[in-house]
């Protein structure tokens, strides 16, 4: 069972006496670990795989050693760590495996974790759920699972792009989730609402904040997934303003997210994010495949190659889609300043108030006054949809 932990301590010519200085543990409870007589805490085991790993193998060992934990303590860390690392199936393994036998307050997370698992993949309302629950005189006892659920119900705000929402309710998850006890758990929870928020920052462009959530994120790694949604925000953030640091944001947020098989995010960066990137820049050369791409940022690029014909052919393929990318490519193609205010009007709508400069600029050239941009900004309400990380 502990192949992978041993294998390498060999490889690196690394001791147990080595591993119990590095983790501040004696040197016979990583000898018991290793033996197979006991688990480690689920933090010092996280921080462990970290230590021997490169992190692009490091989420295939959490997750073999992740799912054969058996202490309770340890198996609501390991649901909190697959439910924020694209695992929604290994939840379902556990919950399924533990459900019989679980005590009352692991039976409390167990099921939040279901009814999260049904929220993200089938975009259920969780609200209704847990008030369906509530009416049957079932109540949430337990910290952890008053925490987890106000953490839970932010996302119903991210899911139909209702920023206010999210805004409202931070306070009280931080607060709750602030009366648990120190460890793995509480700082994801603390890195959940910290990701939410840098999605709620940026729609308000209060980048001063997104900046801080961001930091608090990459300081205490729970997540591979928030890690790469952290570094995908700091692209977007430094997306005006320096191409390498933006550039190699989305190279180490694509690593992670193949480490952890995430597919849509993949697709988000690898079709999109960095084509836009290098488009935006003229770095045509770092193209090696367009053609996967859709047809407004290949559009885009032929219009950058100077075959305008082709890049009016392609971004009139879909004259409804409603990207405010699209708008932007097709006002350059065209040269057309409704398309200018389509893609300044959507990335408002959509909270990708941080992109705004790019129609601005185009704008401001054809002699849009600031006080027009200023008068439409002055009215935010919920965003129409999210084109966030998540």
């Amino acid at each position: 069972m502990y192949g992978f932990i041993e294998k390498r301590m060999k490889a690196l010519d690394i001791t147990a006496q080595d591993l119990a200085a590095k983790l501040n543990i004696s040197t016979s409870t990583i000898s018991r670990f290793l033996n197979g007589k006991n688990e480690l805490k689920f933090e010092t085991l996280f921080e462990l795989i970290q230590f021997l790993f490169d992190e692009k193998e490091q989420p295939k060992v959490c997750k073999f050693y992740f799912l054969r934990l058996n202490n309770k303590r340890n198996i609501k860390c390991a649901l909190e760590y697959f439910a924020t690392n694209n695992g929604m199936n290994e939840v379902k393994n556990i919950a399924e495996r533990e459900i019989e036998d679980a005590t009352a307050d692991l039976k409390e997370l167990l099921y939040l974790y279901d009814l999260y698992c049904r929220m993200i993949c089938s975009k259920e309302n969780v609200t209704s759920i847990v008030e369906e629950k509530n009416n049957n005189n079932a109540t949430f006892r337990t910290l952890e699972a008053q925490a987890f659920l106000s953490v839970a119900k932010l996302y119903v705000g991210a899911l139909v792009g209702n920023y206010q929402f999210i805004y409202a309710g931070k306070d009280d998850a931080f607060k709750k989730v602030s009366q648990l006890e120190d460890g793995y758990f509480k700082t994801s929870l603390y890195n959940r609402v910290s990701e939410l928020m840098i999605r709620t920052s940026l729609y308000y462009n209060d980048r001063t904040s997104a900046k801080k959530y961001i930091e608090g994120i990459q300081k205490n790694l729970t997540s591979y997934y928030y890690k790469a949604a952290a570094l995908y925000y700091s692209a977007k953030m430094d997306y005006m303003d320096s191409y390498d640091n933006s550039y190699e944001c989305l190279k180490k947020a694509l690593e992670l997210c193949e480490s952890i098989e995430a597919e849509e995010q993949i697709i988000l960066i690898k079709d999109s994010g960095i084509p836009l990137l290098n488009l935006y820049y003229g770095k045509i050369e770092n193209h090696c495949d367009i053609s996967s791409s859709p047809e407004y940022i290949q559009a885009y690029y032929y219009f950058n190659l100077g075959k305008v014909e082709k890049a009016k052919e392609l971004v009139m393929q879909y004259p409804k889609l409603n990207s405010p990318f699209y708008h932007y490519a097709k006002g350059i193609i065209f040269d057309d300043i409704n398309s200018y205010w389509l893609s300044f009007l959507t990335f408002k709508n959509q909270g990708e108030i941080h992109h705004l400069d790019l129609p601005m600029d185009k704008l401001i050239e054809k002699g849009v006054p600031q006080e027009a941009f200023d008068h439409v900004l002055s009215t935010r309400g919920k965003a129409i949809s999210s084109s966030s990380f998540f």
